[in-house]
């Protein structure tokens, strides 16, 4: 479906938000963390209701109940274009996908970046052995397709849970390696968000932008511009930094009964940090 033309943003869509973030090369999906429960399909209806034009899809996560297949490398050509069917008709882009299970080997990598360039998807969100980088690599220039390392907690992601961490992945690589910066870990982590953007600089190809009530491992996630995540001075630094992420990714637990009405504040938020940067 990779050789199928791209949807074009329509003209109803094209607010004074969305003509800022075009300027400064921002666009703002709805995150796959937010997908975890239902279909995928019924995630790209939720992007359409939430007004974002672009997603973030979970790896496995299955494509919908009347095709009850996992999305990843095990689809077909027709479910191909159901899936770009189902984008075009709610005028969504799929930007990433995250492989949820790490495959055991190189035959297992090589089949997920086909699926990513089959689809459309530019990035991979993964979190790769170091010692699997090297072949990785050789595939995202293969593909032309761009792996996010994604940080974690010290347990879960022991190499990558600090940005030092993952500059030392990409040390010596090419620009399709980098970041995925998820701040809601950064700020369970006490690390600054900051000084993480500030360290991982043009390294960063997906941003998850995060907010909470409170710093620390017990700070839970808040509408963006409410909590203590200094998200304006962070996206002023990408600003300045000139840093264009393949996406900037709306995450919520969907298990809230009020998620929706947070995403579309914390997308209120995006579209006016953005209005104000490309002044």
């Amino acid at each position: 479906v990779g050789d199928l033309p791209a949807p074009t943003t329509p003209s109803a869509k094209l607010t004074p938000a969305v003509r800022a973030q075009e300027k400064l090369g921002w666009r703002l999906g709805l995150g796959a963390s937010t997908l975890r429960e239902g279909t995928f399909f019924q995630a790209i209806e939720k992007a359409e209701r939430l007004g974002v034009s672009y997603i973030g899809a979970l790896g496995s996560q299955t494509l919908d109940k009347d095709i009850p297949r996992p999305l990843g490398p095990g689809l077909g050509q027709e479910d191909l274009k159901h899936i770009r069917l189902k984008l075009d008709g709610a005028g969504v882009r799929l930007l990433t996908c995250e492989v949820s299970q790490a495959p055991p080997d190189a035959a297992g990598w090589r089949a997920w970046f086909q699926f990513a360039r089959g689809i459309g998807v530019e990035a991979l969100v993964a979190q790769p052995r170091p010692d699997e980088l090297d072949a990785i690599e050789k595939l995202c220039d293969e593909y032309d397709v761009c792996l996010a390392i994604r940080n974690g907690d010290r347990v879960a992601c022991p190499h990558y849970w600090q940005p030092e961490g993952v500059l030392k992945a990409c040390r010596g690589r090419g620009k399709r390696v980098g970041a995925c910066g998820d701040m809601g870990a950064w700020m369970r982590c006490g690390i600054d968000p900051i000084e993480a953007v500030g360290a991982l600089k043009d390294r960063l190809i997906v941003v998850q932008p995060h907010d909470a009530q409170e710093p620390g491992p017990r700070g839970h996630d808040v509408p963006w511009g409410t909590g203590v995540g200094k998200i304006g001075k962070v996206l002023g630094e990408i600003h300045r930094l000139g840093v264009q992420p393949t996406m900037f990714g709306i995450e919520y637990p969907a298990s809230r009964p009020d998620w929706e009405a947070e995403a579309v504040r914390s997308r209120e938020f995006f579209d006016k940090a953005a209005i104000e940067a490309a002044k």
